[in-house]
Protein backbone atom coordinates (compact mmCIF):
# COMPACT_ATOMS: atom_id res chain seq x y z
CA UNK A 1 0.00 0.00 0.00
CA UNK A 2 1.37 3.27 -1.14
CA UNK A 3 1.54 6.31 1.74
CA UNK A 4 1.95 10.19 1.02
CA UNK A 5 3.64 11.92 3.53
CA UNK A 6 2.87 15.70 3.56
CA UNK A 7 5.65 18.81 3.77
CA UNK A 8 3.27 20.83 6.22
CA UNK A 9 5.78 23.52 6.83
CA UNK A 10 5.94 24.18 3.10
CA UNK A 11 2.19 24.21 2.93
CA UNK A 12 1.79 26.39 5.50
CA UNK A 13 4.28 28.36 3.99
CA UNK A 14 1.91 28.93 0.95
CA UNK A 15 -1.32 29.60 2.98
CA UNK A 16 0.67 32.51 4.59
CA UNK A 17 1.81 33.72 0.98
CA UNK A 18 -1.57 33.34 -0.51
CA UNK A 19 -3.63 35.12 2.56
CA UNK A 20 -0.84 37.97 2.88
CA UNK A 21 -1.26 39.00 -0.93
CA UNK A 22 -5.14 39.05 0.07
CA UNK A 23 -4.96 41.00 2.94
CA UNK A 24 -4.95 44.46 1.21
CA UNK A 25 -7.93 43.49 -0.93
CA UNK A 26 -5.08 43.41 -4.05
CA UNK A 27 -3.81 46.89 -3.23
CA UNK A 28 -0.06 47.19 -3.85
CA UNK A 29 2.30 47.97 -0.98
CA UNK A 30 3.35 51.15 -3.26
CA UNK A 31 -0.05 52.19 -3.85
CA UNK A 32 -0.51 52.09 -0.08
CA UNK A 33 2.01 55.03 0.24
CA UNK A 34 -0.20 57.45 -1.57
CA UNK A 35 -1.33 60.07 1.64
CA UNK A 36 -5.46 59.85 2.04
CA UNK A 37 -5.37 63.37 2.42
CA UNK A 38 -4.04 63.89 -1.47
CA UNK A 39 -5.58 67.11 -2.94
CA UNK A 40 -4.75 65.60 -6.93
CA UNK A 41 -3.13 62.00 -7.62
CA UNK A 42 -1.88 61.29 -11.13
CA UNK A 43 -1.88 57.32 -12.33
CA UNK A 44 0.62 56.77 -15.59
CA UNK A 45 1.56 53.35 -16.98
CA UNK A 46 5.13 54.57 -18.04
CA UNK A 47 5.79 51.51 -20.45
CA UNK A 48 2.19 51.59 -22.58
CA UNK A 49 3.04 55.72 -22.92
CA UNK A 50 6.29 55.48 -23.99
CA UNK A 51 5.34 52.78 -26.29
CA UNK A 52 1.65 54.27 -27.55
CA UNK A 53 3.21 57.94 -27.97
CA UNK A 54 6.45 56.28 -29.86
CA UNK A 55 9.10 58.62 -27.76
CA UNK A 56 10.59 55.01 -27.03
CA UNK A 57 11.34 54.85 -30.97
CA UNK A 58 11.84 58.60 -30.94
CA UNK A 59 15.56 60.54 -32.68
CA UNK A 60 14.64 63.02 -30.17
CA UNK A 61 14.74 60.94 -27.24
CA UNK A 62 18.50 59.42 -28.89
CA UNK A 63 19.51 62.75 -28.63
CA UNK A 64 18.72 64.02 -25.27
CA UNK A 65 20.13 60.84 -24.08
CA UNK A 66 23.34 61.37 -26.05
CA UNK A 67 23.55 64.84 -24.55
CA UNK A 68 23.13 63.42 -21.21
CA UNK A 69 25.66 60.86 -21.68
CA UNK A 70 28.30 63.21 -22.67
CA UNK A 71 27.93 64.99 -19.72
CA UNK A 72 28.95 62.49 -17.57
CA UNK A 73 31.73 60.12 -16.99
CA UNK A 74 33.29 57.96 -19.72
CA UNK A 75 30.90 54.73 -18.96
CA UNK A 76 27.58 56.60 -18.42
CA UNK A 77 27.26 56.43 -22.82
CA UNK A 78 27.11 52.69 -22.44
CA UNK A 79 24.93 52.59 -19.13
CA UNK A 80 22.34 54.79 -20.30
CA UNK A 81 22.19 52.46 -23.67
CA UNK A 82 22.01 49.68 -21.14
CA UNK A 83 19.13 51.19 -18.94
CA UNK A 84 17.00 51.92 -22.33
CA UNK A 85 17.53 48.88 -24.02
CA UNK A 86 16.10 47.58 -20.44
CA UNK A 87 14.83 49.52 -17.94
CA UNK A 88 14.29 46.55 -15.47
CA UNK A 89 18.22 47.72 -14.45
CA UNK A 90 17.04 50.54 -12.60
CA UNK A 91 15.31 48.07 -10.30
CA UNK A 92 11.69 49.65 -10.71
CA UNK A 93 8.88 47.50 -12.18
CA UNK A 94 7.85 50.18 -15.35
CA UNK A 95 5.00 47.49 -16.14
CA UNK A 96 3.40 48.63 -13.14
CA UNK A 97 1.53 52.04 -12.52
CA UNK A 98 3.43 54.95 -11.06
CA UNK A 99 1.75 57.25 -8.55
CA UNK A 100 2.16 61.57 -8.40
CA UNK A 101 0.15 62.97 -5.83
CA UNK A 102 -0.03 66.56 -4.06
CA UNK A 103 0.04 66.47 -0.30
CA UNK A 104 -0.02 70.43 -0.64
CA UNK A 105 1.33 73.69 -3.15
CA UNK A 106 4.83 72.91 -1.77
CA UNK A 107 5.05 69.26 -1.57
CA UNK A 108 4.88 66.65 -3.77
CA UNK A 109 5.63 62.78 -3.95
CA UNK A 110 6.00 60.04 -6.67
CA UNK A 111 5.95 56.12 -5.47
CA UNK A 112 6.78 53.33 -7.77
CA UNK A 113 6.90 49.39 -7.71
CA UNK A 114 10.32 47.83 -6.72
CA UNK A 115 11.14 44.59 -8.63
CA UNK A 116 15.14 44.14 -7.38
CA UNK A 117 16.58 46.20 -4.66
CA UNK A 118 19.87 45.58 -5.32
CA UNK A 119 19.53 46.47 -8.96
CA UNK A 120 17.65 49.76 -7.74
CA UNK A 121 20.81 50.17 -4.74
CA UNK A 122 23.20 49.66 -7.91
CA UNK A 123 21.38 52.55 -10.09
CA UNK A 124 21.38 55.03 -7.14
CA UNK A 125 25.29 54.32 -6.55
CA UNK A 126 25.74 54.65 -10.11
CA UNK A 127 23.82 57.84 -9.87
CA UNK A 128 25.43 58.98 -6.77
CA UNK A 129 28.96 58.50 -8.90
CA UNK A 130 27.89 61.13 -11.79
CA UNK A 131 27.32 63.80 -8.99
CA UNK A 132 23.46 63.47 -9.34
CA UNK A 133 22.19 62.08 -5.53
CA UNK A 134 23.23 61.73 -2.50
CA UNK A 135 25.15 58.28 -0.72
CA UNK A 136 22.86 55.36 -0.21
CA UNK A 137 21.85 55.28 3.99
CA UNK A 138 20.35 52.10 5.86
CA UNK A 139 17.80 53.22 8.32
CA UNK A 140 14.47 51.34 9.71
CA UNK A 141 14.79 49.19 7.31
CA UNK A 142 15.18 51.60 4.39
CA UNK A 143 17.66 52.92 1.98
CA UNK A 144 17.54 56.72 1.97
CA UNK A 145 19.02 59.22 -0.17
CA UNK A 146 18.50 62.91 -1.73
CA UNK A 147 18.40 64.30 -5.33
CA UNK A 148 18.97 68.11 -6.03
CA UNK A 149 20.86 69.43 -2.95
CA UNK A 150 18.25 67.65 -0.60
CA UNK A 151 15.16 69.24 -2.23
CA UNK A 152 14.20 65.44 -3.31
CA UNK A 153 14.09 62.75 -0.62
CA UNK A 154 14.28 59.17 -2.09
CA UNK A 155 13.37 56.11 0.58
CA UNK A 156 13.10 52.46 -0.90
CA UNK A 157 12.98 48.79 0.32
CA UNK A 158 12.15 45.69 -1.74
CA UNK A 159 8.53 46.92 -2.73
CA UNK A 160 8.35 50.53 -3.04
CA UNK A 161 10.00 53.46 -3.89
CA UNK A 162 9.24 56.77 -2.35
CA UNK A 163 10.09 60.30 -3.74
CA UNK A 164 8.98 63.53 -2.40
CA UNK A 165 9.71 67.06 -3.74
CA UNK A 166 9.73 70.28 -1.81
CA UNK A 167 9.02 73.74 -3.51
CA UNK A 168 9.12 75.91 -1.03
CA UNK A 169 10.55 76.52 2.15
CA UNK A 170 7.51 76.19 4.71
CA UNK A 171 7.49 72.49 4.14
CA UNK A 172 10.07 69.59 3.49
CA UNK A 173 9.72 66.22 3.44
CA UNK A 174 11.17 64.89 6.04
CA UNK A 175 12.21 61.45 6.55
CA UNK A 176 9.96 61.00 9.56
CA UNK A 177 6.62 61.78 7.34
CA UNK A 178 8.34 59.59 4.49
CA UNK A 179 8.86 56.77 7.18
CA UNK A 180 5.51 57.11 8.07
CA UNK A 181 3.91 56.98 4.35
CA UNK A 182 5.98 54.05 4.06
CA UNK A 183 4.71 51.41 6.83
CA UNK A 184 1.29 52.98 6.66
CA UNK A 185 -1.96 50.60 6.36
CA UNK A 186 -4.34 50.20 3.21
CA UNK A 187 -7.08 51.77 5.17
CA UNK A 188 -5.33 54.99 6.09
CA UNK A 189 -4.00 55.84 2.45
CA UNK A 190 -5.53 56.94 -0.83
CA UNK A 191 -6.17 53.41 -1.61
CA UNK A 192 -9.19 52.76 0.67
CA UNK A 193 -10.67 55.90 -0.09
CA UNK A 194 -14.12 56.79 -2.70
CA UNK A 195 -12.05 58.59 -5.02
CA UNK A 196 -9.24 55.61 -5.52
CA UNK A 197 -12.19 53.58 -6.53
CA UNK A 198 -13.37 55.99 -9.10
CA UNK A 199 -10.39 56.32 -10.72
CA UNK A 200 -10.08 52.67 -10.72
CA UNK A 201 -13.23 52.33 -12.84
CA UNK A 202 -11.70 54.63 -15.77
CA UNK A 203 -11.27 52.32 -18.85
CA UNK A 204 -7.59 53.91 -20.34
CA UNK A 205 -4.83 53.08 -18.72
CA UNK A 206 -2.25 55.43 -20.04
CA UNK A 207 -2.93 58.34 -17.63
CA UNK A 208 -5.77 58.74 -14.72
CA UNK A 209 -5.90 61.62 -12.62
CA UNK A 210 -8.07 62.55 -9.58
CA UNK A 211 -8.18 66.51 -8.17
CA UNK A 212 -10.62 68.34 -5.84
CA UNK A 213 -12.11 70.82 -7.61
CA UNK A 214 -11.56 73.72 -4.98
CA UNK A 215 -8.52 72.84 -3.93
CA UNK A 216 -7.58 73.18 -7.62
CA UNK A 217 -9.82 75.47 -8.50
CA UNK A 218 -7.48 77.55 -10.29
CA UNK A 219 -7.08 75.67 -13.24
CA UNK A 220 -11.11 76.32 -13.72
CA UNK A 221 -11.34 79.77 -13.26
CA UNK A 222 -14.49 81.51 -12.52
CA UNK A 223 -16.99 79.55 -14.54
CA UNK A 224 -16.46 76.74 -12.16
CA UNK A 225 -19.05 78.82 -9.93
CA UNK A 226 -21.80 79.04 -12.42
CA UNK A 227 -21.76 75.12 -13.49
CA UNK A 228 -22.14 74.00 -9.73
CA UNK A 229 -25.71 73.60 -8.23
CA UNK A 230 -26.49 76.20 -6.26
CA UNK A 231 -25.13 76.21 -2.93
CA UNK A 232 -22.17 73.91 -3.41
CA UNK A 233 -19.25 74.41 -2.71
CA UNK A 234 -16.05 73.94 -5.27
CA UNK A 235 -14.47 71.97 -2.23
CA UNK A 236 -17.12 69.17 -2.25
CA UNK A 237 -16.70 68.59 -5.76
CA UNK A 238 -14.23 66.29 -7.32
CA UNK A 239 -13.31 64.87 -10.49
CA UNK A 240 -11.32 61.74 -12.07
CA UNK A 241 -9.88 61.79 -15.73
CA UNK A 242 -8.46 59.47 -17.97
CA UNK A 243 -5.97 59.86 -21.25
CA UNK A 244 -5.20 57.37 -23.98
CA UNK A 245 -2.89 56.98 -26.71
CA UNK A 246 -3.55 56.16 -29.38
CA UNK A 247 -3.00 55.73 -33.48
CA UNK A 248 -4.93 58.78 -34.88
CA UNK A 249 -5.52 60.72 -31.34
CA UNK A 250 -6.49 60.61 -27.87
CA UNK A 251 -8.88 59.26 -26.00
CA UNK A 252 -10.26 61.42 -23.03
CA UNK A 253 -12.75 60.54 -19.98
CA UNK A 254 -14.03 62.79 -17.55
CA UNK A 255 -16.25 62.11 -14.39
CA UNK A 256 -17.50 64.74 -11.57
CA UNK A 257 -18.74 63.54 -8.94
CA UNK A 258 -18.96 64.13 -4.78
CA UNK A 259 -18.22 61.93 -1.77
CA UNK A 260 -20.74 64.23 -0.10
CA UNK A 261 -24.10 62.58 -0.44
CA UNK A 262 -26.23 65.54 -0.14
CA UNK A 263 -24.01 67.20 -2.69
CA UNK A 264 -23.87 64.31 -5.05
CA UNK A 265 -27.68 64.32 -4.82
CA UNK A 266 -27.93 67.81 -6.21
CA UNK A 267 -25.38 67.07 -8.48
CA UNK A 268 -27.59 63.89 -10.03
CA UNK A 269 -30.69 66.33 -10.25
CA UNK A 270 -28.58 68.76 -11.96
CA UNK A 271 -27.70 66.05 -14.75
CA UNK A 272 -31.64 65.40 -14.53
CA UNK A 273 -32.27 68.47 -16.90
CA UNK A 274 -30.69 65.81 -19.54
CA UNK A 275 -32.53 62.65 -20.90
CA UNK A 276 -31.93 60.38 -23.57
CA UNK A 277 -31.61 61.93 -27.17
CA UNK A 278 -34.71 59.73 -29.21
CA UNK A 279 -32.73 60.96 -32.83
CA UNK A 280 -35.49 63.36 -33.47
CA UNK A 281 -32.55 65.26 -35.82
CA UNK A 282 -29.73 62.64 -36.45
CA UNK A 283 -30.40 62.35 -39.82
CA UNK A 284 -31.23 66.55 -40.07
CA UNK A 285 -27.58 67.56 -40.02
CA UNK A 286 -27.21 70.55 -42.17
CA UNK A 287 -25.08 69.80 -44.39
CA UNK A 288 -22.43 72.19 -44.23
CA UNK A 289 -22.12 72.03 -40.38
CA UNK A 290 -18.81 72.31 -39.20
CA UNK A 291 -20.13 71.66 -35.43
CA UNK A 292 -23.50 70.07 -34.24
CA UNK A 293 -24.58 69.01 -30.44
CA UNK A 294 -27.36 67.18 -29.64
CA UNK A 295 -29.13 66.72 -26.42
CA UNK A 296 -32.43 65.08 -24.97
CA UNK A 297 -33.53 68.11 -22.84
CA UNK A 298 -36.44 69.22 -20.27
CA UNK A 299 -36.17 73.21 -20.72
CA UNK A 300 -36.97 73.77 -16.97
CA UNK A 301 -34.36 72.72 -15.55
CA UNK A 302 -31.96 73.77 -18.46
CA UNK A 303 -32.91 77.10 -17.79
CA UNK A 304 -32.32 77.07 -13.72
CA UNK A 305 -28.68 75.58 -14.91
CA UNK A 306 -27.90 78.51 -17.54
CA UNK A 307 -29.13 81.42 -15.26
CA UNK A 308 -26.44 80.55 -12.95
CA UNK A 309 -23.73 81.29 -15.74
CA UNK A 310 -23.26 85.03 -15.99
CA UNK A 311 -22.69 85.72 -19.15
CA UNK A 312 -25.95 83.20 -20.62
CA UNK A 313 -28.09 85.30 -17.69
CA UNK A 314 -27.15 88.89 -19.08
CA UNK A 315 -28.17 87.59 -22.74
CA UNK A 316 -31.45 86.27 -21.45
CA UNK A 317 -31.74 89.44 -19.73
CA UNK A 318 -31.16 91.32 -23.00
CA UNK A 319 -33.22 89.25 -24.87
CA UNK A 320 -36.45 89.51 -22.40
CA UNK A 321 -36.57 93.51 -24.42
CA UNK A 322 -38.27 91.91 -27.20
CA UNK A 323 -39.18 88.51 -26.53
CA UNK A 324 -39.31 86.02 -23.76
CA UNK A 325 -36.82 84.05 -24.47
CA UNK A 326 -37.02 82.02 -20.65
CA UNK A 327 -40.47 81.43 -21.43
CA UNK A 328 -39.50 79.77 -24.93
CA UNK A 329 -36.49 77.52 -23.79
CA UNK A 330 -38.50 76.43 -20.76
CA UNK A 331 -41.42 75.21 -23.24
CA UNK A 332 -38.58 72.81 -24.70
CA UNK A 333 -38.68 68.94 -24.08
CA UNK A 334 -37.21 66.40 -26.07
CA UNK A 335 -34.39 66.32 -28.31
CA UNK A 336 -32.44 69.48 -28.89
CA UNK A 337 -29.96 70.04 -31.93
CA UNK A 338 -27.59 73.22 -32.15
CA UNK A 339 -25.18 73.85 -35.04
CA UNK A 340 -22.49 76.00 -36.56
CA UNK A 341 -20.98 76.23 -40.27
CA UNK A 342 -18.16 78.16 -39.27
CA UNK A 343 -17.90 77.55 -35.10
CA UNK A 344 -18.15 81.66 -34.74
CA UNK A 345 -21.03 83.43 -36.00
CA UNK A 346 -23.26 81.42 -38.00
CA UNK A 347 -25.39 79.26 -35.93
CA UNK A 348 -28.99 77.83 -35.55
CA UNK A 349 -30.82 75.62 -33.05
CA UNK A 350 -33.56 73.46 -33.55
CA UNK A 351 -35.73 72.13 -30.28
CA UNK A 352 -38.54 69.62 -29.81
CA UNK A 353 -41.61 71.77 -27.47
CA UNK A 354 -43.52 70.11 -25.06
CA UNK A 355 -45.89 72.96 -25.26
CA UNK A 356 -46.24 76.22 -27.61
CA UNK A 357 -48.35 78.61 -25.03
CA UNK A 358 -45.84 81.23 -25.37
CA UNK A 359 -47.02 81.97 -29.04
CA UNK A 360 -50.57 83.31 -27.47
CA UNK A 361 -48.05 86.20 -26.28
CA UNK A 362 -46.59 87.19 -29.30
CA UNK A 363 -48.83 90.17 -30.29
CA UNK A 364 -47.52 91.81 -27.16
CA UNK A 365 -44.01 91.51 -28.13
CA UNK A 366 -43.85 92.81 -30.75
CA UNK A 367 -45.57 96.10 -29.14
CA UNK A 368 -42.94 95.75 -26.77
CA UNK A 369 -40.14 95.30 -28.91
CA UNK A 370 -40.71 98.82 -30.58
CA UNK A 371 -40.81 100.53 -27.13
CA UNK A 372 -37.24 99.04 -26.37
CA UNK A 373 -35.97 100.06 -29.80
CA UNK A 374 -35.89 96.69 -31.57
CA UNK A 375 -37.91 95.72 -34.26
CA UNK A 376 -40.02 91.97 -34.45
CA UNK A 377 -41.60 91.50 -37.67
CA UNK A 378 -43.26 88.58 -39.42
CA UNK A 379 -41.98 87.00 -42.02
CA UNK A 380 -44.23 83.69 -42.35
CA UNK A 381 -46.14 81.52 -40.87
CA UNK A 382 -45.00 81.15 -37.66
CA UNK A 383 -41.54 82.50 -38.34
CA UNK A 384 -40.15 85.77 -37.10
CA UNK A 385 -37.01 88.04 -37.00
CA UNK A 386 -35.85 90.25 -34.44
CA UNK A 387 -33.83 92.83 -35.22
CA UNK A 388 -31.97 95.83 -33.30
CA UNK A 389 -28.65 97.66 -33.08
CA UNK A 390 -25.68 94.91 -33.99
CA UNK A 391 -29.15 92.18 -32.92
CA UNK A 392 -30.38 90.01 -35.62
CA UNK A 393 -32.18 86.83 -34.81
CA UNK A 394 -34.48 85.04 -36.79
CA UNK A 395 -36.98 82.25 -35.49
CA UNK A 396 -39.81 80.14 -35.85
CA UNK A 397 -42.29 77.87 -34.32
CA UNK A 398 -42.79 74.51 -36.76
CA UNK A 399 -45.83 72.46 -35.15
CA UNK A 400 -43.72 71.29 -31.73
CA UNK A 401 -40.65 72.99 -32.87
CA UNK A 402 -38.80 75.90 -32.05
CA UNK A 403 -35.84 77.01 -34.29
CA UNK A 404 -33.53 79.97 -33.57
CA UNK A 405 -30.76 81.35 -36.14
CA UNK A 406 -29.13 83.55 -38.02
CA UNK A 407 -30.77 82.52 -41.76
CA UNK A 408 -34.46 82.11 -42.04
CA UNK A 409 -36.11 79.38 -40.77
CA UNK A 410 -36.22 76.44 -43.17
CA UNK A 411 -38.15 73.13 -42.26
CA UNK A 412 -35.00 70.31 -41.90
CA UNK A 413 -35.42 67.23 -43.92
CA UNK A 414 -33.55 64.22 -43.73
CA UNK A 415 -29.42 64.73 -45.10
CA UNK A 416 -29.14 60.98 -45.08
CA UNK A 417 -27.87 58.46 -42.49
CA UNK A 418 -25.81 59.89 -39.35
CA UNK A 419 -22.51 57.84 -39.94
CA UNK A 420 -22.97 58.85 -35.71
CA UNK A 421 -26.40 57.70 -35.28
CA UNK A 422 -25.62 54.22 -33.28
CA UNK A 423 -23.84 56.62 -30.33
CA UNK A 424 -25.64 59.22 -30.70
CA UNK A 425 -28.76 57.64 -30.27
CA UNK A 426 -29.60 56.92 -26.21
CA UNK A 427 -26.89 59.44 -24.89
CA UNK A 428 -27.58 62.04 -22.65
CA UNK A 429 -25.24 64.37 -24.83
CA UNK A 430 -23.44 64.22 -28.27
CA UNK A 431 -21.37 66.46 -30.08
CA UNK A 432 -19.05 66.32 -33.16
CA UNK A 433 -16.74 69.34 -33.87
CA UNK A 434 -15.17 69.59 -37.50
CA UNK A 435 -11.49 71.05 -37.25
CA UNK A 436 -10.17 69.80 -41.25
CA UNK A 437 -9.93 73.29 -42.51
CA UNK A 438 -8.93 75.07 -39.40
CA UNK A 439 -6.53 73.28 -37.02
CA UNK A 440 -3.17 71.48 -38.33
CA UNK A 441 -2.90 68.82 -35.95
CA UNK A 442 -6.90 67.47 -35.40
CA UNK A 443 -8.87 67.20 -37.69
CA UNK A 444 -12.51 66.51 -35.42
CA UNK A 445 -13.42 66.03 -31.69
CA UNK A 446 -16.09 63.61 -31.15
CA UNK A 447 -17.86 64.37 -27.05
CA UNK A 448 -20.10 61.82 -25.71
CA UNK A 449 -22.02 61.88 -21.94
CA UNK A 450 -23.41 58.13 -21.64
CA UNK A 451 -24.31 58.77 -18.20
CA UNK A 452 -24.87 61.17 -14.98
CA UNK A 453 -21.41 63.13 -14.40
CA UNK A 454 -19.56 61.06 -17.21
CA UNK A 455 -17.94 62.49 -20.57
CA UNK A 456 -16.03 60.68 -23.13
CA UNK A 457 -14.19 62.89 -25.61
CA UNK A 458 -12.26 61.04 -28.58
CA UNK A 459 -9.65 63.66 -30.17
CA UNK A 460 -8.68 62.60 -33.55
CA UNK A 461 -5.60 63.45 -35.40
CA UNK A 462 -4.30 62.02 -38.37
CA UNK A 463 -0.88 60.93 -38.50
CA UNK A 464 -0.79 61.21 -34.44
CA UNK A 465 1.55 60.46 -32.48
CA UNK A 466 4.16 60.58 -35.29
CA UNK A 467 3.60 64.27 -36.84
CA UNK A 468 4.08 65.41 -32.85
CA UNK A 469 7.16 63.70 -32.63
CA UNK A 470 8.42 65.25 -35.68
CA UNK A 471 7.09 68.29 -34.79
CA UNK A 472 9.20 68.22 -31.47
CA UNK A 473 12.36 67.02 -33.39
CA UNK A 474 12.17 69.36 -35.43
CA UNK A 475 14.23 67.83 -38.48
CA UNK A 476 16.93 66.14 -36.07
CA UNK A 477 19.29 64.18 -37.46
CA UNK A 478 20.50 61.74 -34.32
CA UNK A 479 23.34 60.56 -36.33
CA UNK A 480 24.65 63.75 -37.70
CA UNK A 481 24.59 64.99 -33.94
Amino acid sequence: MRTFSFNWIGICAVVLAVLASCKNDGVEDYEIVVPKQASAVLRTRLDKVLVDSEISRSPLLKLVLSKAANSMGSDADNKLKQLVDDPSLMGIDFAEPVYAFVVSDELYGVSMKVDDESLLTEFVKYLNKQGLCGKVKESNGCQWSSLLDNDIRMVYNDKVLLLMLSLGNSIKADDKMMLALMNQKADDSFASTLQFAKMQELKAEDVQVYANLGTHRKLFGDALDGLLPKGVKPSDCEAVASLDIRNGGLDVELRYFSSNEKVQAQIDADWGMLQPIKGEYIDKVPKFSKMWVMAGVKGAQLLDMLKRIPKVQDALRAAEFGIDAEQMLRSIDGDVMLYSADLEQNYGMIAQLGSTDFMKDVDSWMKSAKEYGFNLTIKGEGQYQIQGDGFDLNWAVDGKQLYFGNDAYQPFTSQGQNRFEGEAKGALLFAFIDLSMTNQMANSVVVKCANTGELSIAINMPSFPGNILKLLSGGINVDEE
